[in-house]
């Protein structure tokens, strides 16, 4: 049986990696519209990774731009956008915020909290306890969705650009959502 659920996760890897390298290669997605996506995402709740108990609002952060990023300990494309949201994060410490949301997928909330004690990336780690991600219907990390400062949705993209279109990308909504100037 322990042989049928490792063969069915590492199918279930590949099957979300082939998913997020085809939209990679389409260059990201955007949501249309989807009254209740909007809904779900604006007024998502999490759980705190170091006490499993404080709530984390999406809400929590009107003023600034929110990056909702769902991703695992395990996804190579996620842990190599971390630097990149940290230097942002250092360059405009009071205008972005990073929500790292594990999903609970394959991660449990102790491989976070390891995860976080061994980086020392400034985001706030919180775990998906609400299915927020099934909600969402999401088919691959990493994911991540912008809301705005005034708390309303702004974009969704899965996967990753690399370093530097992801890092303009943020910078130019920063500048068009807060008027911040480039650095």
């Amino acid at each position: 049986m322990k042989t049928v659920i490792k063969i069915l996760a590492v199918i279930t890897i590949i099957a979300l990696f082939a998913v997020m390298f085809i939209d990679m290669r389409k260059g990201g997605s955007e949501v249309s519209g989807n009254p209740d996506y909007l809904t779900t995402i604006e007024n998502a709740s999490f759980v705190a990774i170091e006490d499993g108990e404080t709530r984390i609002n999406v809400s929590d952060f009107e003023g600034k731009l929110v990056l909702v990023d769902f991703w695992e300990t395990w996804c190579v494309p996620c842990l190599n956008s971390m630097p990149t949201f940290q230097q942002i994060l250092d360059e405009y410490p009071d205008q972005f915020v990073v929500l790292a949301v594990s999903p609970g997928w394959s991660d449990e909330m102790e491989d976070v909290r390891e995860f976080k004690s061994n980086h020392e990336y400034s985001f706030i780690y919180v775990y998906d306890d609400n299915e927020v991600s099934t909600a969402l219907e999401i088919s691959g990390i990493p994911y991540k969705v912008f809301i705005g400062p005034d708390g309303k949705y702004i974009s969704t993209e899965m996967g990753t650009g690399g370093h530097e279109r992801d890092y303009n990308k943020i910078v130019a909504m920063l500048q068009e959502h807060l008027g911040v100037a480039s650095r």
